[in-house]
């Protein structure tokens, strides 16, 4: 799977249309950092980041591309009240529907996705696939408002014995086509759910811990060749473990069922000596990069996308370059796995190019988003670092 680019329009505190792209400037040379998918000669960054100041719309920006593919594959197990439907539009503009837009490639295939929402209808949804250079229909759904129902046509997607009169009013025809054994929608979603993020329709979601913990700890049990690749990692970055012990125990719930566990011990040497420790007594940004990698490290063996608000959330920033590696090197990213983040930490401007650095500010109370590629006298070989904090591309805190 590939992202190509999404946008939007009266989305949250964006206004007017955004898009933000993946795809680079032809000129842009082959590298580890960007590649060439099968389906088009287009060149396309493994990586953007999103910088600006607080309360800027940074999480708003990648907001978008969460919800689009959650709607997508997993709209039709939600009910109407699910919170994930939750979205809104500028608070200028509350009458007008969402618009949202997705470019994507699946097995070859490049796909063209476009939703119209309200608060609790979905008012148009359309898929198109690239044939040539032109692009053909999939499926169009629109709300006729006359006949209170919803007028659909489609070519060679979906059973004839779908429900499309009975579609919900917040379901997505791709979610329930999948489930009616459609080959274009089952192949879609199974991609798609190739998602990694900790971004929901009320922002970041904070790492939790102990439940977090537990969770990386049952999928390293389970899976020794990512846990290697964990500790490696670790080591790297001069964490200081030696290595990392998990056992499974029986835990008592209070209904008196008995399910198991697994603990995870940071083991310690000291010449002859070993020590074993808890990894819930170590800090949290161990305990939060011991999680991170839990959900990065199978992402990157099957390709798919980050979406990840404040990347270096418990770590220090420092970390999100070797990170980072792990997208740009070949041997750790073998399908071409993306990643688009926010974060604070403006160091990170140096690691990237002009491209792949989106910069969020506000206005008025309207959010604007644009590429550093895309100002004028910007070049390549500037310091970005430098030039960001002086002031000189904006979306700076007003001080």
């Amino acid at each position: 799977m590939t992202i190509y680019s999404f946008a939007f329009e009266n989305f949250f505190s964006f206004e007017a249309q955004t898009e933000v792209s993946f795809v680079t400037d032809k000129r842009t040379s082959l590298n580890d950092r960007i590649f060439e998918p099968e389906s088009s000669d287009d060149r396309v960054s493994k990586v953007l980041a999103v910088v600006g100041a607080n309360g800027s719309g940074k999480t708003n920006l990648i907001k978008p591309l969460t919800y689009l593919l959650w709607f997508m594959t997993d709209s039709f197990f939600a009910k109407k009240d699910d919170r994930r439907h939750f979205i809104r539009p500028h608070i200028f503009n509350e009458i007008t529907p969402v618009t949202f837009k997705l470019e994507f490639d699946v097995d070859g295939v490049r796909y063209r996705y476009i939703l119209l929402r309200g608060g609790s209808r979905v008012y148009f949804e359309s898929l198109e696939k690239k044939t040539s250079r032109l692009w053909s229909k999939v499926f169009i759904r629109k709300w006729d408002s006359e006949l209170e129902k919803y007028d659909i046509t489609r070519k060679n997607f979906g059973s004839a014995l779908m429900p499309l009169a009975e579609v919900g009013d917040l379901v997505s025809l791709i979610s329930l086509a999948a489930q009616y054994k459609s080959k274009v929608a089952t192949t879609i979603c199974s991609a798609l759910r190739k998602m990694v993020t900790n971004v929901t329709c009320f922002g970041r979601n904070t790492f939790y811990g102990s439940a977090d913990v537990s969770d990386a700890s049952d999928y390293y049990y389970e899976n020794e060749t990512r846990k290697e690749e964990m500790l490696k990692f670790l080591r790297e970055q001069d964490f200081g473990i030696n290595d990392i012990e998990l056992e499974k125990y029986d835990r008592t719930e209070e209904d008196g069922t008995t399910t198991q566990d697994t603990i995870a011990w940071i083991v310690y040497r000291r010449g002859e000596k070993k020590a074993r420790l808890p990894i819930l007594l170590e800090s949290n940004g161990t305990q939060a990069v011991y999680h991170l990698l839990s959900k990065i490290l199978p992402l990157l063996q099957t390709g798919g996308i980050v979406i990840y608000d404040e990347l270096e959330g418990d770590l220090h920033p420092l970390m999100i370059e070797p990170i980072l590696n792990l997208f740009f090197s070949k041997r750790t990213n073998p399908f071409n796995a993306q990643i688009i983040f926010t974060t604070h930490s403006i160091e990170v401007l140096n690691l990237l190019q002009k491209n792949q650095i989106l910069l969020v500010e506000k206005n008025e109370g309207s959010s604007e988003a644009w590429k550093l590629s895309d100002m004028e006298g910007v070049r390549s070989d500037d310091n970005f670092y430098a030039k960001y904090m002086s002031g000189a591309y904006g979306a700076v805190p007003r001080v």
